[in-house]
């Protein structure tokens, strides 16, 4: 009876780890990594996924139960060989795939993972055969129960973890709402419309080819020389909505904080009696008291939305946990989730929280058009989705997911969207008309950043009252320094705030800068695009020349780490330990994981710095550093200490040139408690996966022997 009952309990343990990990844990800790990009709530799905586990049980334990001797030994290793496979592979194995934001997946050229991906899930599935073969079945029914044990452990404090790391606080369910989004005033407006990743190369492409849009945007000036902010939305939109640059060190949430409590433009807007309407998404929410079109919002969905949610989430579910050849059945991006949002509850749009959805936002303009109901001046701030992957919205403003339209070039598809761009923009000025509040209405068209380009972005205004003929500005305009005094300067008639968009001559030599922010996304850490660092990079040229831009400045979280102990000769420091040691800081490169493809020890620019808690040296100090790997074929590394170089050499990926050593005269390096060397970084070029590094090298582990 004990045998029978210890058998019993292997058993359903067995089974809840294989339910727990992919019906339970992967939803969950998906949602939970994902909640300020999701417009839904974790109750929204959870109803479903425990009817799931316990229908899943159920059947799972009566087969057990039907199942005798050899064949239920056969379905037990079966489910746990699937459970071991689907864990590592949701958790260990995924190095290297798209994130799921539209991008076409390069199959053809993942065939080598593929066939290291399914050796690997043989290995796993051959596992009780080849204990079988070694006589050792007792030790394989004890390890398979270990590991059952583990895996629903792990997941389960895993879990925790992520919960408790997003504190929930009385704020969560204040949400922007749509309900006054397109009443505007009889008296003054302004209207920023923040088109993502409209690059100017976009619209010279559009004014070349459908010259037609000089008449439909007529009357609005055109800056073709205009810098954008940072490279991309989450490091632009804070320094867009408030005119203050993101702080390093800053979760995505701290830095909209932080930049909406440091900004002006909201008090002065309230000051000058503008009702004020932001329109982000989710995770760019602030709880600025200026802020009109902010409500406590409790979403109610309906079984058929909740389940639609559901069955998305599990197929993203499936892409992740699944092994390689069977992933392209799974392939989902986020639009698809959105789409659930658009026909959610019945309820009208005027009635939901915003979400980015150019299609959506379009309908409602066209079909109800603009009210005048508001007494105030109104300032409103759209944010769209303009020129973003994954490509499926057409110029009439109609989503496309057909095979047909996919097979058309991104490069064509980018620019259809951006035609569609500039549709919504023309739809919005008729609706104005139509109400008669046109001339009235103050229109700034922009984009964060660009795509190829990321510093070129579109920049398009039409002042109240103005009236003139489409109009070209190659003056050196600056959305960082110039769009928040523009906006205060037109909302007080006045020059109170600066040199706006229009005080800059095409003939003007200016500096101006963008921002490269780095980021660690560890969810679990609470660090969801924490601000690792800050390239600014500055350009006296056009835009559109991005050789023209370099780097000026560097800021990074860890620069200022205290050194409280000594170096000791001859230890070997690897990039790993270096956050947990007192004795060397290493900025400039990657010590934390910013994302899949980049790993730790990578160089995130053209300069890096070493400093070192020195001892006194009693001969000349030999330094040695072992890089993992270079890009671009060959690199240029210069080693300088107080502005002097003291080594030069050019490395590629040959073995012998992977390890580097020269010696440092100890008069050098005794002249300073605290050793600062300077790496430069001359070849590095931007990061085929990850835009915001300049990448030259994956350093590994340093020494000083003396």
């Amino acid at each position: 009876m004990k045998k029978i009952n210890k058998e019993v309990i292997n058993i359903i343990l067995i089974i809840i780890a294989f339910i727990f990990n992919i019906i339970v844990f992967a939803p969950l800790e998906i949602f939970y990594t994902n909640k300020d990009e999701l417009w839904f709530e974790v109750n929204d799905m959870l109803p479903i996924i425990i009817v799931l586990a316990i229908i899943i049980f159920i059947i799972f334990v009566i087969i057990s139960i039907l199942l005798k001797n050899r064949k239920r030994e056969i379905f037990i290793n079966i489910i746990f060989v699937l459970t071991l496979g689907l864990y590592l592979q949701g958790n260990f194995l995924n190095f290297g795939y798209n994130v799921l934001d539209g991008s076409e997946v390069q199959w053809d050229k993942m065939i080598g993972k593929g066939l290291i991906n399914t050796a690997i899930w043989i290995l796993i599935i051959s596992l009780p055969y080849i204990f079988k073969t070694l006589k050792k079945e007792k030790q394989f029914k004890k390890f398979r129960l270990i590991c059952s044990i583990y895996i629903i452990l792990i997941e389960i404090i895993t879990l925790t973890t992520v919960i408790t790391s997003i504190e929930k606080n009385e704020d969560d369910n204040i949400q922007l709402v749509n309900k006054d989004i397109f009443n505007l005033s009889k008296g003054s407006n302004i209207v920023v419309f923040m088109s993502d990743t409209f690059e100017a190369t976009y619209m010279n492409r559009i004014l070349e080819e459908y010259p037609e849009y000089k008449d439909k945007l007529q009357d609005f000036t055109y800056f073709d020389n205009c810098t954008g902010v940072s490279f991309y939305t989450y490091s632009s939109m804070p320094t867009l909505l408030t005119g203050v640059e993101c702080k390093v060190g800053n979760t995505l949430e701290e830095n909209v904080n932080y930049c909406f409590d440091n900004s002006i433009l909201y008090k002065e807007l309230d000051a000058n009696n503008y009702n004020i309407n932001i329109y982000t998404e989710k995770s760019l929410k602030s709880n600025n008291k200026y802020i009109d079109n902010l409500e406590n919002y409790k979403s109610t969905t309906t079984l058929k939305t909740k389940t639609s949610i559901s069955n998305k989430m599990y197929k993203y579910t499936f892409y992740r946990y699944l092994p390689h050849f069977l992933k392209p059945n799974f392939v989902i991006n986020s639009d698809e989730f959105y789409s659930i949002k658009k026909e959610a509850n019945e309820m009208p749009y005027t009635k939901k929280t915003y979400f980015l959805d150019d299609v959506a936002f379009n309908e409602e303009l066209v079909n109800n058009g603009i009210s005048t109901n508001q007494t105030q001046n109104v300032f409103k701030f759209y944010q769209t989705s303009g020129i973003h992957k994954p490509y499926n919205t057409t110029v009439d403003l109609e989503y496309n997911y057909s095979e047909e339209y996919k097979n058309i070039s991104e490069e064509e598809r980018s620019l259809i969207e951006g035609i569609a761009s500039l549709n919504l923009l023309c739809n919005y000025i008729d609706e104005l008309k139509n109400k008669n509040i046109y001339d009235n209405t103050t229109i700034i068209f922009l984009a964060d950043h660009g795509d190829n380009n990321r510093f070129y972005t579109t920049l398009l205004v039409k002042k109240a009252n103005d009236s003139h003929e489409f109009n070209i500005s190659s003056a050196p305009v600056s959305l960082v320094e110039d769009l928040v005094p523009t906006i205060l300067n037109i909302a007080t008639d006045s020059k109170d705030y600066g040199k706006d968009f229009f005080d800059y001559k095409e003939t003007d030599i200016r500096t101006r800068q963008v921002y490269d922010y780095t980021y660690e996304t560890n969810i679990f850490n609470g660090n969801e695009y924490k601000v690792l660092s800050k390239i600014i990079f500055q350009t006296e040229g056009l835009a559109k020349d991005e050789e023209s831009f370099y780097i000026v400045d560097e800021i990074y979280e860890n620069e200022d780490k205290e050194l409280t102990e000594k170096y000791k000769f001859g230890d070997n420091i690897t990039v790993e330990e270096i956050n947990d040691i007192n004795t060397v800081n290493l900025v400039g490169f990657t010590l934390d994981k910013i994302d899949l493809e980049t790993p730790l020890g990578s160089n995130m620019s053209k300069n890096a710095y070493l400093t070192i808690n020195a001892s006194k040296a009693e001969n000349p100090v030999i330094a040695e550093f072992v890089i993992d790997k270079v890009y671009n074929e060959e690199q240029t590394i210069i080693f300088k200490i107080d502005n002097e170089i003291i080594y030069m050499c050019k490395v590629t990926n040959d073995n012998s040139s992977k390890k580097i050593s020269f010696k440092i005269p100890k008069e050098i390096w005794n002249k300073h408690e605290e050793i600062t060397i300077e790496m430069e970084f001359p070849d590095a070029k931007f990061n085929e996966y990850n835009k915001t590094l300049m990448t030259a090298i994956d350093l590994e582990e340093f020494t000083f022997n003396n």
